[in-house]
């Protein structure tokens, strides 16, 4: 994330669509205190902030992301939107293409994922691709700490992983 600080400090701008890869509550918490700080885009209280969390993201998600785009910004220069994603639909990736190769005037896409080899390679090459600085750690404390534990403290570990289907979790702690 810090090519992101480091870019807008030297440049002024950013560029319009990335893709960040790693543990998903890290990375959004590193781009959600970039936003606020460096680029004075809130990420709270803002009709120019848009967040959500897909399990899949599908076709009809790119649709609407699409729609909200071509809208003019409210209250503030810029658009952001940030998308959280387990998994992405072909279709919605072929569906992104054109939105980021000819965004809207101050737009900026980011995508949050485990991983940027979810992606169809047309998309990646629209998009900047970052890695997260914080999944490596976060997923390396996270299996040294199960791998210390006994087996029946590791089945009471990942319970509520598995309960909860906690994805992005359960990939960090293998990951790790």
């Amino acid at each position: 994330m810090k090519i992101l600080a480091e870019t807008f400090e030297n440049t002024g701008t950013i560029h319009h669509a990335y893709i960040l890869e790693g543990d998903q509550v890290a990375v959004r918490a590193e781009l959600f205190d970039f936003l606020n700080v460096s680029f004075k885009h809130p990420t709270k209280a803002n009709p120019d902030f848009w967040h959500e969390q897909f399990e899949t993201f599908s076709i009809d998600d790119a649709r609407k992301l699409k729609e909200m785009q071509a809208l003019k910004p409210i209250a503030y220069a810029r658009k952001i939107f940030v998308a959280e994603v387990l998994s992405m639909t072909a279709e919605a990736q072929n569906a992104l293409l054109k939105i980021f190769e000819e965004p809207a005037a101050g737009t900026h896409f980011f995508i949050i994922a485990h991983s940027a080899e979810l992606f169809l390679p047309t998309l990646r090459s629209r998009v900047v691709v970052v890695a997260g600085e914080s999944d490596s750690d976060s997923g390396t404390v996270l299996a040294k700490k199960f791998l210390a534990l006994s087996i029946s403290e590791r089945l009471a570990f990942v319970a509520p992983i598995i309960e909860e289907k906690d994805k992005a979790q359960a990939n960090s702690l293998v990951d790790g």
